[in-house]
């Protein structure tokens, strides 16, 4: 579950007192939909909110319940319908109403009528700070949204379901030796961890596959000393594939709080060196994770929640210079926003970065950008447009050394909530280099 929804759990009853208390049988069956309601079991609460309308056709917090359901399910226009008809109830009866149906038609695309919604929620008196930044950071988006053109020549994904993806989550694709080989994440079933069982868990592992003449290789998880009984995540490599960083990510926060480091291993003729992690001016008492290295693994930008940042989590840049890593310099207010920056890919000799924001302006949720070295300085970053991005967040791109391959993943089935790999065709994301 995103930050977003659990804020709107935690705040559940603060915006909403006046609904939990009501005597009548329609207001039990309301009642009712909200123990289920909080306990995330969106399906059981619709259903008690529907023994409601049947006795009470016209009972607001029924209609205005089942559309929040419908909205922490992603069932966006389904949603719309139960807050449209609580707006012909009563559109003044809670403050949070045109903030829902703004976010409907935002999430249907329909940028322009998702603005005065939002606006109209910005003037009312209300509690809850975080869906005032959100409402804020939507009305940015929706209006960039609208200047955008839709472009009829949108680039193409193929879904590489040839062994590639399974029916688990299949993630973070990086490519090398002149795209000949793939390293990604999943948290599929490992049969060679006996304390995993074979079975799914909620942790991940990387994954290697080769480019062959009948096609990729069948995917093969990295050896037991490098996938742990932790997460590891965020997988890059260099160019030519000898050496790898990652993200080591705890099962279970400490204190309330992911400690998350990077860590590294070398690929020699005999096998991979034992992983070991960064030094602390990288791995900070914070998270740290989602490696970039440089081509030739002397420079390394990564993703960290540590103070001194621009926002949430902003991109960081340390070298390794006289036998030693420097000490993380921040990439800077061009790069970095109030918001969060992930997924760095530093690529063609360390002239292109590309990194996933929602702190830029977008289509919604992560989008990914592109910004050009110049000197110590980064160009303003350029969102890639429709199709790369959408309404959703959109993570995880790749582009390669040579500039030919463009990877990424998204949730091809929304039912199932799953990220699978994908790569794009016909795309150039990438000035012509002369390669």
């Amino acid at each position: 579950m995103n930050r977003f929804l659990i804020a709107l759990s935690f705040c559940f009853f603060l915006l909403f007192p006046e609904a939990c208390f009501a005597q009548s049988t329609a207001e039990e069956w309301v009642d009712a939909g909200h123990a289920k309601y909080v306990e995330y079991q969106y399906d059981q609460a619709v259903s008690a909110y529907k023994q409601a309308l049947k006795i009470e056709a016209n009972n607001f917090d029924a209609h205005f319940f089942i559309g929040v359901c419908r909205y922490a399910q992603q069932k966006y226009s389904e949603a719309s319908e139960y807050f449209e008809n609580a707006a012909q109830i009563d559109s003044t009866q809670n403050d949070a109403l045109p903030f829902y149906r703004a976010e409907c038609r935002f999430f249907e695309e329909k940028y322009a009528e998702s603005i005065p919604l939002y606006k109209r929620f910005l003037q009312i008196s209300h509690a809850n700070e975080y869906l005032v930044f959100r409402a804020r950071q939507q009305v940015r988006n929706a209006e960039f949204a609208e200047s955008v053109p839709i472009s009829l020549g949108a680039p193409k994904a193929e879904v590489l379901l040839d062994g590639i993806n399974s029916l688990y989550d299949d993630f973070n694709p990086w490519l090398c030796k002149g795209d000949s080989i793939l390293f990604f994440c999943s948290d599929r079933p490992v049969s060679n961890q006996a304390s995993r069982g074979g079975v799914r868990s909620s942790n991940s592992d990387i994954y290697l596959s080769f480019n062959t003449d009948s096609g990729w290789s069948n995917p093969e998880p990295l050896p037991t000393n490098i996938n742990s009984a932790t997460n590891e995540k965020e997988v890059c490599a260099t160019p030519d594939g000898k050496m790898i960083a990652f993200g080591r990510h705890p099962s279970m926060p400490t204190d309330g709080h992911f400690d998350c480091n990077i860590w590294y291993a070398y690929r020699t003729t005999t096998g991979w060196t034992p992983p070991s992690p960064f030094p602390p001016n990288i791995n900070s008492a914070f998270c740290d994770s989602w490696p970039s290295l440089s081509d030739d693994g002397q420079a390394l930008i990564f993703a960290s929640d540590r103070p001194g940042g621009m926002g949430g989590y902003d991109l960081w840049l340390c070298n390794f210079e006289s036998g030693s890593w420097s000490e993380a310099q921040n990439l800077g207010p061009s790069i970095n926003t109030p918001g969060d920056e992930l997924d760095p890919c530093w690529t063609a000799k360390g002239q292109w970065l590309f990194f996933s924001s929602d702190g830029h302006p977008g289509f919604g949720g992560f989008d990914s950008f592109k910004s050009q070295r110049n000197g110590k300085s980064w160009s303003q970053p350029v969102n890639l447009g429709r199709g790369i991005n959408t309404v959703v967040n959109d993570f995880d791109l790749y582009v390669s050394p040579t500039g030919k391959q463009v990877w990424s993943n998204r949730i091809t089935n929304a039912l199932a909530g799953q990220p699978d790999l994908i790569m794009w065709l016909n795309l150039n994301l990438l000035p012509d280099l002369g390669r």
